[in-house]
């Protein structure tokens, strides 16, 4: 009866703590789709005011952004001219002939798996 107790306490205690990190996990997730999101309805508004494609490299997207959106946004660092993920992973741009079509997250791993596996892909068109 002991053991028991004893290894549904350890059980007890393993959960719970994989349950904290999973909660992180997810919380980071959360936040990655949500800033991919709003890097999309930025890209949208954009080309929507000013009748302009967004561009398809990193450097010349933060350019575009700073220059037509805003250059305030936490998560893009202007002088480096790079948009990091919560995991500290640059975003991924998708393109298809040479137009952007999505913007991504390599996810925890940091491997970008062509949005598959734990990628996170923000398609323009979700966010129209």
């Amino acid at each position: 009866m002991i053991r028991c107790l004893r290894l549904t306490a350890v059980l007890l205690l393993a959960g719970s703590f994989y349950g904290c990190q999973s909660g992180k996990a997810v919380q980071r997730d959360v936040d990655a789709r949500n800033m991919l999101e709003t890097m999309c309805k930025l890209v949208c508004i954009g080309e929507a005011v000013y009748d302009e494609p967004p561009p398809t490299s990193l450097p010349r997207l933060v350019d575009w952004i700073a220059t037509n959106v805003s250059n305030d946004l936490d998560y893009i660092d202007y002088d480096n001219k790079t948009i990091r993920d919560p995991w500290n992973n640059e975003v991924v741009l998708v393109a298809e002939n040479e137009t952007l079509i999505g913007i991504g997250s390599a996810g925890p791993n940091g491997r970008w798996e062509n949005g598959q596996g734990d990628d996170i892909l923000v398609k323009l068109q979700d966010v129209r």
